[in-house]
């Protein structure tokens, strides 16, 4: 994220990817709510890249699918506008 606000200008739809990589290895190994609460600024950082909301949205549920017994991600996404209460 450091060097996100430098290379976006040019580069949204080659970032995507590796936001996309590295938000799905964060989310496969739980390490309490500091790494959900990593998780939504990284979703939120990749939804403000061009096309990258798309994907963000769709990667959020399919990992709230995929995680459905992990209650403090659930809630830390609720920090997400797309997701629902």
């Amino acid at each position: 994220m450091l060097y996100t606000p430098h290379l976006t200008p040019t580069h949204d739809a080659t970032l995507i990817p590796y936001y996309k990589a590295a938000i799905e290895n964060i989310a496969t190994h739980p390490g309490g709510r500091s790494t959900y609460t990593s998780l939504v600024r990284y979703l939120l950082t990749m939804s403000k890249l061009q096309g990258g909301e798309t994907v963000a949205k769709e990667l959020s549920k399919q990992l709230l699918e995929t995680y459905r017994n992990r209650p403090a991600m659930r809630d830390e996404f609720k920090g997400l506008p797309w997701i629902s209460s």
